[in-house]
């Protein structure tokens, strides 16, 4: 306590008196939804004082008419609402016909039919009964025997919520702040400079009720580590100002205003206008928006026109006939050679797109070159761009394939064959014929459809295979292009040899 350390022993015990604020309710209305037991919830608590409750009931006695003709019965409770019937053997008598309620007495003043003077009848009636809440708790309460449909009218009094607050002074002593009363959300007291909050005690005068500790606590060892590097982080940024400033004092131009910026990162742009340039790798750019769009029809190779120039050639032959001619074979026939694969073409072969995220400051987009067809060219395009990116920047973990319309065409199958089976990476997917055709080969043996990529396909080079109802097959890429996988899928320097491909590596 001002700034000095006070010492003082531990489990110390006060003991004060909590006396709660209290308010008062009067008429709190609630609806009856049932003549049977119903438990009334009061709008305000805690109450810790018994409740009173007027409700609406429903009685039957039976009256003695008075000794005179059009005499008025008194009723055997005060505050009735109404008669509801009134019966004498089979004969029932009409209200402000026969009879009326007058002062909670049975008037037979009306011109109409009456009791005999002297005789006995049956009457029902409703009335307000004023009683003591039966079953309460500091929540509500319990009513039995109320008509339906009717409003119950209830007052009670109840403890306002409070926080008060534990404090130690200078000398060690311990007192009691008491806070502000408050109906629904109390707030803690003002503590007095000369003393320290300890902890606070929320009064909800039932079992809700708790305390806070308010004391310093210890701070985490995360905590402390980021401090540390925030400090690290600070003596960093000293130290470059220290050197702009430098180089920015020898120029005697030197205006208030200026600073210098290191160039790391946006964080020294000005937030409140819009930024046309950039930081990247350390140096201001100029930014330029880029988009990605499918050029051609994904297949077809450009290049620049070209005629072809004979640079070597080799006229020399040489010739061979057999002296002896080759023995008759005996043994049986080989086995005819499986047929020919079938030249399988897909449009598009590549699918390229440009995920844009818009962000505060222009940032470099980032490109997404997504191969269908294991083509050569296809690898010469990531070759090529791989030396320009980070590897450990590169994260394809969460990009599927796009799921796109390709067409295909495959030549080399039986006339009329019908298409069989269409496997896309390893999953049989579902082949469909271009609009007007068939899934089945032409009299040239070409049969073409199309099909759509499935989803939650990683991205890379995907194997396509065709399979004929005669036999007939063909894959893209062939066989003989296929190359191990490798898990440097933008770097060349691969001990194997292997080209990058979009699939993880074995080596």
């Amino acid at each position: 306590m001002g700034g000095a350390a006070v010492e003082t022993g531990i489990a110390r015990r006060i003991v004060y008196a909590a006396k709660a604020d209290t308010a008062i309710v009067y008429s709190e209305p609630h609806s009856s939804a049932t003549t049977g037991p119903q438990r009334v919830a009061f709008d305000r608590w805690p109450v810790l004082k018994p409740a009173t409750v007027r409700v609406q009931r429903k009685k039957t006695v039976e009256i003695t008419h008075g000794p005179i003709v059009g005499a008025a019965d008194p009723l055997p409770e005060n505050s009735v609402v109404k008669i509801n019937s009134i019966k004498q053997g089979t004969t029932t008598y009409t209200p402000d016909v026969d009879y009326k309620l007058t002062a909670s007495q049975v008037d037979w003043s009306p011109p109409g039919a009456e009791v005999g003077p002297g005789t006995k009848y049956e009457c029902e009636f409703e009335y307000i009964s004023t009683e003591q809440a039966q079953n309460q708790t500091t929540r509500d309460f319990e009513v039995t025997g109320a008509v339906t449909p009717g409003v119950m009218y209830v007052d009670y009094e109840f403890a306002l919520r409070r926080i008060d607050v534990i404090v130690i002074d200078a000398q060690g002593n311990l007192g009691i702040v008491k806070g502000v009363p408050a109906t629904w959300q109390p707030v803690p007291p003002a503590v007095p400079a000369s003393q320290l909050a300890l902890a606070s005690i929320v009064q909800t005068w039932d079992a809700r009720r708790q305390t806070v500790i308010d004391q310093v606590r210890v701070v985490s060892m995360a905590t402390l580590v980021e401090y540390a590097r925030r400090m690290d982080r600070i003596e960093l940024n000293n130290a470059e100002m220290r050197l702009a400033i430098d180089v920015s004092g020898r120029f005697t131009g030197l205006k208030s205003g200026q600073f210098a910026d290191p160039m790391l990162d946006n964080s020294m742009r000005d937030q409140g206008m819009e930024q046309t340039a950039m930081i990247a790798v350390g140096a201001l750019q100029l930014y330029e928006a880029t988009d990605v769009h499918l050029l051609g029809d994904g297949s077809t190779t450009y290049s620049i026109p070209f005629t072809p120039v004979k640079t070597i050639s080799q006229g020399a032959w040489s010739e061979a006939l057999h002296i002896i001619p080759p023995p008759a074979p005996t043994s049986p026939q080989p086995a005819q050679p499986e047929p020919l694969q079938a030249e399988v073409t897909l449009s598009p072969a590549i699918d390229r797109w440009q995920s844009q995220i818009e962000l505060r400051y222009p940032e470099l987009p980032n490109h997404i070159l997504v191969g269908i067809e294991g083509s050569d060219n296809f690898a010469d395009q990531v070759q090529s761009n791989g030396q320009h990116l980070d590897p450990a920047l590169l994260d394809t973990s969460k990009v599927f394939l796009r799921q796109i319309e390709v067409k295909f065409s495959a030549a080399g199958f039986k006339p009329t064959e019908m298409l069989q089976l269409l496997m896309f990476d390893g999953h049989p997917i579902e082949a469909l014929p271009l609009q007007g055709g068939t899934l089945a080969a032409n009299a040239q043996g070409v049969v073409t459809g199309r099909f759509t990529v499935p989803a939650n396909i990683p991205v890379g080079t995907k194997l396509v295979e065709l399979m004929g109802r005669d036999g007939s097959h063909g894959s893209l890429p062939p066989p003989h292009q296929r190359v191990p996988p490798c898990r440097n899928l933008w770097r060349t320097g691969c001990e194997q040899g292997c080209r990058p491909l979009a699939r993880p590596c074995t080596h």
